[in-house]
């Protein structure tokens, strides 16, 4: 017997739509079964079919991680042993594990009824939950049973010890054949209870608390944690002290992620791994304060900082907050360079050593041609500072600030970071030709990575990503390609010439994709929305109050929905 959605519909649904970047390592146990299950602090991260082991499984990984208490389901597409996932599900009730569907993630048949086990559920809105008939070995789907006969009872009994509904059972027998399936909505979600609560702000974007396994240095100083996984498994952490607010830290962890995207040209693997391995860590502190008191004492003193890098909440500037749409001035987002310095030392600098040399040998080329102009005090100190392995000071200092000069951050002063002249792209072709290529060589022409605008951006403005000189802030927001509002205000969003992918928030949005071929993403089933046409673009209003609410569409392309996608 076994509930395990059919191959051929779940393929392309694993190829297309579900989330490869948080893929984790597996391994090969007994009998040739792939473990389904990565451990990474309390949680332990689950992908793959349930095969007949996964009692066996399951066993081992929580007497080997005693600290475990949640189970994140990536992707299960289903079980290939109905019985042994049973006896499995009723495991983690009685372990009392929480269950937790992220963005993005995929369960169907027999992983819905291995996710229903949980003594807690979570189900971010992204998530996809599938249903559909058993089918035995024969053929035989459970659907064409009477009622009464006795192979149905295994499922009755296992959704009354879990207090689930039993009509949950009968509906999935009928919401879909066995060689098919069914996407849960969220109406039909709410009608089974499947999820027990909603999902808090920070477990939405996978924050949570600091791990133990840190110690006690990190656990006192700070009160939440976040990474970024590496292609090797391994994770890059961030730490983030209490006055950092959420969307803060996103933004430094959307940074990272862009730093660690692979471009048409550039692989970042090796990078991104010589990070993990070297256990990088990025320290955002309330202030600058904050983080000399904790140098000063053990964390300064512990080998987590060995590989760190301190960023200050006061220099962390969210897209479409009030001081990232200021004229520039010498208060400035410091969030690009902090990040940079971790991903230059920790990874660009052990494995790319070719790029270190030409960083370091540009940067001393030009402090001689005055287009880079730090002090001498600066210069001796810098150094002084590094190492031959991770590079000294100078090749970082001098690394960012060509970079940010490349993305806008010092667009309309005179000069950039510690006296950079060439303040724009333009500038940099003339006067720094050969740092700007140094930039084209692991990094892209725009930023890829989905930028966040902040939920105080008010309602009735539009976040512009196209250059204009009488919106200072466009200097930066004309090189996004990615944009998400969030919150509840009814703002809009204005794209550029590029292939934008847009996401609007709870309010009326209205989304004009301007140049390129556009995306628009929501959150939510095809059926869920209502699609027409309006004047020369379409509405797109949500059935669902309270989560999409209705959005004018302009030069969009493309609606991507949690199940489909639908060309206008």
């Amino acid at each position: 017997m076994q509930r395990l959605a059919s191959i051929t519909v779940l393929l392309g649904l694993l190829l297309t739509g579900c989330n490869s970047s948080d893929s984790s390592s597996s391994s090969t146990g007994t009998g040739g079964n792939t473990q389904l299950f990565t451990v990474y602090g309390n949680q332990a991260h689950m992908r793959g079919v349930i095969d007949s082991d996964i009692v066996s499984q399951l066993n081992k990984m929580t007497k080997a991680n005693p600290q475990v208490d949640t189970i994140v389901m990536l992707e299960v597409a289903g079980s290939k042993d109905d019985v042994e996932n049973l006896k499995a599900s009723l495991l983690v009730r009685s372990k009392k594990l929480k269950t937790v569907l992220p963005a993005e993630a995929m369960i169907a048949s027999g992983g819905t009824d291995f996710f229903l086990a949980g003594v807690e559920r979570l189900i971010d809105p992204t998530a996809r939950i599938g249903v559909h008939s058993w089918a035995d070995g024969s053929g035989t789907e459970g659907k064409d049973l009477p009622a009464d006969h006795p192979e149905h009872q295994r499922y009755l009994t296992y959704y009354n010890k879990i207090g689930v509904d039993p009509n949950f059972y009968w509906y999935t027998l009928n919401a879909a054949s066995a060689n098919d399936i069914h996407w849960m909505s969220n109406a039909e979600l709410a009608k089974y209870d499947v999820e027990t609560r909603e999902m808090t702000a920070n477990e939405l974007v996978k924050v949570f608390p600091v791990p133990s396994e840190f110690g006690q240095a990190a656990t006192d100083l700070f009160d939440r944690y976040t990474w970024v996984k590496a292609p090797n498994g391994k994770l890059i952490n961030i730490f983030a002290q209490s006055k950092v607010s959420l969307a803060q830290l996103v933004k430094a962890r959307s940074t990272l992620e862009f730093y660690l995207t692979d471009t048409a040209t550039v692989k970042k693997t090796l990078v991104a791994n010589s990070m993990a391995n070297r256990g990088a860590s990025l320290f955002i502190f309330n202030d600058e304060q904050a983080s000399e008191q904790a140098m000063e004492g053990s964390l300064g003193n512990s080998k987590l900082a060995e590989s760190g890098q301190d960023l200050y909440a006061t220099e962390i500037f969210v897209e479409g907050d009030s001081r990232y749409l200021a004229a520039p001035s010498d208060a400035r987002d410091a969030t690009f360079e902090e990040v940079l310095h971790l991903t230059q030392a920790q990874g660009i600098a052990p494995t790319v050593k070719s790029l270190q040399k030409q960083i370091a040998e540009q940067a001393e080329v030009a402090i001689a041609n005055k287009v880079w102009n730090p002090d001498a005090e600066q210069l001796e100190e810098w150094r002084a500072e590094g190492d031959t392995e991770t590079g000294n000071s100078v090749s970082h200092e001098y690394f960012a600030a060509i970079v940010e000069a490349y993305y806008g951050m010092w667009q309309g002063l005179s000069a950039g970071m510690d006296g950079y002249t060439a303040t724009t792209r333009a500038l940099q072709t003339v006067q720094d030709s050969d740092g700007q290529a140094i930039i084209g060589a692991f990094l892209p022409e725009y930023i890829p990575t989905t930028m966040d605008v902040d939920a105080s951006f008010a309602g009735g403005s539009t976040f512009y990503m196209e250059y204009n000189a009488v919106l200072s802030y466009t200097a930066k927001s004309q090189y996004l390609q990615s944009v998400r509002l969030t919150g509840k205000n009814s703002s809009n969003i204005s794209g550029n010439s590029q292939n934008n992918l847009l996401m609007g928030n709870q309010g009326n949005n209205q989304i004009d994709g301007k140049g390129g071929v556009n995306i628009y993403k929501v959150n939510g089933l095809q059926s869920e929305f209502i699609v027409g046409v309006d004047g020369e673009g379409f509405l797109l209003q949500d059935k669902v109050d309270g989560r999409n609410g209705t959005d004018k569409l302009l030069n969009i392309q493309k609606i991507e929905f949690n199940d489909s996608e639908l060309r206008l």
